[in-house]
């Protein structure tokens, strides 16, 4: 008989693991697909698994009804313990055609090995389409079982070598009966245990924030080691609450598609300004969460904006002392609270919060909060003239002073044409407007 052991697998230092996050909260919580949660329990690394083989089985010198391996296990092919004998598989598997075949589609096995969370069966069925159907435990062979209803599988084993991985609800401990049920015999070449005991949770740590400002953040994290078995969820908790965990109740969770060790980041958006947050990396295997460490930013103070949308208005011909009219929108973010923004026009021109009037050199436009719905402000020019007009109108409120500044000419006779556009002077934004 073979055993494949890894004896010693301790948990590397600086490693912010949630220790009570067992794998019964993995299938309970977390809720990732079956296929992931079936691969990551073998997938890792070869040498953590512990292999029971019936190549040159050991028969129980108590009973001599069950095969067994000191250390690993023990075989029996029903609770009342029939006469065990191996025989030759229908085809080779797990490097042998040796193997035991299951009595009423039902088998034993008693662990001695601590912390199982999954049990791998490789062999060959007597027929196709041999699938889980229940896994049950008790304190001794012939004792009441009782279902494990979590436990679960994905896999089949037809009339090839193939293999099933059975994924316990809660870890099984040493000297543990396991009674497995299949949908139909199969010829058991090798049993392989999982155990909790060979793995870590995976080794984390936090990125520093990035790229802040007053309502957004770069976040991520970095996962240094799998703890031997796969990575199947990471990403990041942030809040205003310290030490952001899973299920909190106060954490936002943004989760990463990715798997897997590496670095990862996250955009964070819609942050409110000059606040304190907290963020923390998370990653997840089978033995459960580990956190990568509180990192804090605090997003700075808003800028007070205005903005005019269309950028520019065309007012075509006109002659002198006549009307036209045109309009823009006006908006706002982050202004001080609760008041207005004053447009004033220039000279001949005149504004309204009315398409009908009346116009009049200058309008209040109120807001509530921080935040200037966009508002129609409509413009009329009056050339009294024939000249060329350059001219602003000027925005003040909110936190906002606009001064006028940064302007062109256009020439011609008889005709005036005026334009409006909201440019950027120094630190402030100018709405502008060209008259020709």
């Amino acid at each position: 008989m073979q055993q494949k052991m890894k004896r010693d697998f301790p948990l590397p230092k600086n490693n912010k693991t949630d220790h009570k996050n067992t794998y019964m909260r993995l299938l309970t919580k977390i809720k990732f697909p079956l296929v992931l949660l079936l691969g990551l329990l073998f997938a890792a690394n070869t040498k953590a698994q512990i292999t029971f083989t019936f190549s040159n089985p050991t028969v129980d010198s108590a009973s001599g009804k069950a095969y067994t391996l000191t250390g690993v296990g023990a075989y029996y092919k029903s609770t009342s313990r029939s006469a065990v004998s191996t025989t030759t598989a229908p085809a080779t598997c797990s490097g042998t055609t040796t193997s035991v075949e299951t009595s009423g589609n039902t088998f034993i096995f008693r662990t001695d090995v601590s912390g199982v969370v999954g049990v791998k069966i490789y062999g060959v069925g007597s027929g196709s389409k041999r699938t889980f159907v229940s896994l049950s435990t008790s304190t001794s062979i012939a004792g009441t079982y009782t279902a494990d209803a979590l436990a679960s599988s994905g896999d089949t084993i037809n009339a090839v070598c193939d293999s099933m991985l059975i994924a316990t609800g809660t870890p099984i401990a040493a000297g543990t009966f396991m009674q497995i049920a299949l949908t139909g015999n199969v010829y058991i070449t090798s049993i392989v245990l999982l155990s909790s005991a060979n793995f870590t949770s995976p080794v984390i740590t936090t990125a520093s924030p990035s790229a802040i400002t007053f309502s957004s953040a770069t976040v991520g994290g970095n996962i240094t080691s799998d703890g031997n078995a796969t990575v199947v969820s990471r990403g990041i908790l942030y809040g205003t609450s310290a030490n952001p965990q899973l299920g909190d109740g106060v954490s936002t969770q943004i989760a990463d598609p990715g798997t897997g060790t590496g670095t990862y980041t996250a955009a964070l958006t819609g942050l409110t300004p000059s606040t304190l947050y907290h963020v923390q990396a998370y990653a997840t295997n089978a033995l459960g969460t580990s956190y990568g460490g509180d990192s804090t930013f605090t997003t700075p103070a808003a800028t007070p904006t205005l903005s005019a949308n269309p950028a520019s208005l065309g007012f075509g011909t006109n002659s002198v002392d006549s009307s036209s009219l045109q309009a823009f929108n006006l908006s706002g973010t982050y202004l001080s609270a609760d008041g207005s923004i004053t447009v004033t026009a220039p000279g001949n021109f005149l504004v309204s919060l009315n398409s009908a009037g009346p116009f009049t050199s200058s309008v209040q436009v109120p807001y509530s909060g921080t935040t200037l719905n966009s508002t129609t402000i409509y413009v009329q020019f009056i050339p009294t003239a024939s000249a060329n007009y350059d001219e602003n109108i000027t925005l003040s409120g909110g936190g906002i002073e606009i001064s006028t500044s940064c302007c062109y000419r256009y020439r011609y006779y008889s005709i005036v044409k005026y334009y409006q556009r909201l440019i950027k002077c120094g630190k402030r934004f100018l709405d502008r407007f060209w008259c020709i």
